[in-house]
């Protein structure tokens, strides 16, 4: 009996030095990364653990707050998953205020009623952009409808009218990835501009999506066929902050054959409407009166309500994969809200931000150790530690909605913003994750499916980067460590 546990305890002294040994192996290759000189001017965080009991692995200043970037949507998606749970069902209605008469016409107003859903688009239409007002049109005329007497309202009022989050650097408010945030939204907020060029020293040709007249276009940007002067002066696109004024500018050159740009746009769910306005004229519908945004404490209706025309609805787990696989800050600010208005009655940030608190508490992160100013990223307000991203990561993989959290992210060499990283077939796949980007930060946590069987739980925060690529090549090549050394399998204590 003697000899039996004298034999139990060399295998478990042999298996606790040969995870000692490993466990040194990966602090050594990880040491090894962030004693480059590209990252001797960096704030350089780094923690990893082993999941699913959470045992740390490795941790470099794993307690120091950082700027995350869009490694903060890591907690508003799993925020909305544990408020909203996987299943959840946006629904956008289409209802009819009023009575419908034989005649075709409806006296009364038209609503769209939102519900903060971010997938109104051409994203999973082949990208035509006006695909689902041009449907929703056409459906309205086949149920007989050729006049609306009233208006057609925006109900928004799922969320308040706050679209951008006050952090938000206001110089870049007309960019995409700043897309301002509505209760009823269309086409990630924006408006999809071509321009192509004309002849020498005349304003190119642009044509729009959707083909609204919402916006006002001044176009000032010149064709040119010097290709000094196209890269001298470039071209821009801008918007007056607080209106939908947009003006081109700069100088294209002529042998670009067409490119794409993103403009925002003021009042979002306003713009919805208008499009679907025009879509119902081109449908053969009028609209006797005008297009405007609902009151608040105004009537909200259900799928089975009679007055009930059309219903539209898409899922979560679609939502979350375009928020982290595409790092869409659109989508993310839009979840955030939407699991405020499910937590507290309506979508704001502040409901938003104290639901993701809520989470967070439950996850093991103590209230007032992080700085959470927003959904995507954007805003350099928000702090974390990497730390806490392994410790929401750890939560997270080992809740009821694990597997949906962990899909929702890239995979190295394989999908989105992870594609092109950690591509060759030793890492392929090996890395879920979520990336970040600001100027001068750089972010990447998630998990790394290790060669030993294990899941490991890994957070790498950079700041002051002067340049992301050299942090992106650090944590490249921490992840191939996380990858590739030896873990054994801990064994059940006897």
């Amino acid at each position: 009996m003697r000899g039996g546990k004298l034999a139990v305890l060399v295998v478990l002294a042999t298996a606790v030095v040969m995870q000692a040994t490993a466990c040194a192996d990966l602090t050594e290759r990880i040491d090894k990364a962030l004693a480059r000189e590209s990252a001797r001017n960096m704030k350089l965080g780094v923690h990893v653990t082993l999941l699913p009991e959470g045992k740390v692995l490795y941790d470099r200043r794993g307690d120091e707050l950082l700027i995350p970037a869009s490694n903060v949507k890591i907690v508003t998606t799993a925020s909305a998953l544990r408020h909203l749970t996987p299943n959840f069902v946006f629904r956008t209605v289409i209802w009819a205020d009023g009575q419908l008469f034989k005649n075709g016409w409806l006296k009364g107003n038209l609503v769209v009623q939102g519900d903060g859903d971010p997938n109104l688009s051409g994203r999973f239409h082949d990208g035509d952009v006006s695909f689902l007002p041009r449907t929703w049109a056409r459906m309205l005329r086949k149920r007989g409808i050729t006049h609306v007497t009233g208006d057609l309202v925006a109900d928004d009022t799922i969320f308040d009218r706050q679209y951008t989050c006050p952090t938000w650097p206001v110089e870049q408010l007309h960019k995409w990835y700043a897309a301002p945030v509505g209760g009823l939204s269309f086409n990630d907020n924006c408006l999809n501009i071509i321009i192509r060029p004309s002849a020498n020293g005349k304003p190119v040709r642009i044509s729009l999506e959707p083909n609204t007249r919402y916006l006002a276009i001044t176009n000032r940007l010149i064709t040119t066929t010097s290709r000094t002067l196209a890269l001298q002066q470039g071209y821009y696109v801008s918007r007056q902050l607080g209106t939908n004024n947009v003006i081109l500018h700069g100088a294209y050159y002529a042998a670009n054959p067409s490119d794409l740009v993103y403009v925002t746009v003021h009042e979002p769910p306003r713009y919805f409407a208008t499009v679907l306005a025009e879509e119902m004229r081109r449908a053969g519908i009028t609209l006797g009166g005008k297009v405007r945004l609902a009151k608040r404490g105004g009537a909200r209706v259900g799928a089975k309500d009679p007055r009930t025309l059309i219903v539209h609805t898409s899922g979560l787990r679609e939502t979350l994969e375009v928020t982290n696989k595409q790092s869409q800050s659109f989508y993310a600010e839009q979840l955030l809200k939407r699991t405020g208005a499910a937590r507290f009655g309506q979508g704001t940030f502040g409901t938003g931000v104290r639901a993701a608190a809520e989470f967070l508490e439950e996850a093991g992160i103590e209230p007032g150790s992080y700085v959470l100013a927003d959904g995507g990223g954007l805003s350099r307000a928000s702090r974390f530690t990497p730390r806490q991203f392994t410790t929401v990561l750890g939560h997270a993989y080992n809740a009821s909605f694990g597997k949906d959290f962990v899909d929702s992210l890239s995979l190295s060499g394989v999908d989105r913003t992870m594609r092109k990283r950690l591509s060759s077939s030793d890492y392929r796949g090996k890395i879920a994750a979520k990336t970040g980007t600001l100027n001068g930060v750089a972010a990447l946590s998630g998990y790394a499916f290790n060669r030993s069987g294990k899941v490991l739980a890994f957070s790498i925060l950079a700041n002051d980067t002067h340049g992301n690529w050299a942090a992106r090549a650090i944590m490249d090549e921490i992840c191939r460590a996380l990858v590739d050394e030896d873990l054994p399998l801990t064994r059940d204590r006897p």
